[in-house]
């Protein structure tokens, strides 16, 4: 299921609706449902995550370490 979809649309509205006591058109919904999903991109960098670099190599006890001279 898509995060924006007509169903969460009408649901934000009915929400507001109750919170508010606005009326808003199911554009506005759209809108804001889209801002919603931005802001929270970006407050919890989704497409920026870095990824976990992996463990460096460590060396056994019985292999051997060449003498930089």
């Amino acid at each position: 299921m898509a995060i924006l979809s007509p169903q969460s649309a009408r649901e934000l509205r009915r929400i507001i609706k109750e919170s508010t006591g606005r009326d808003i058109s199911l554009g506005e919904a759209y809108a804001i449902w889209h801002y919603l999903i931005k802001l929270l991109q970006l407050l919890w960098r989704v497409d920026n995550r870095r990824e976990i670099p992996p463990p460096p190599q460590q060396l056994s006890l019985f292999s051997k370490v060449r003498k930089r001279r």
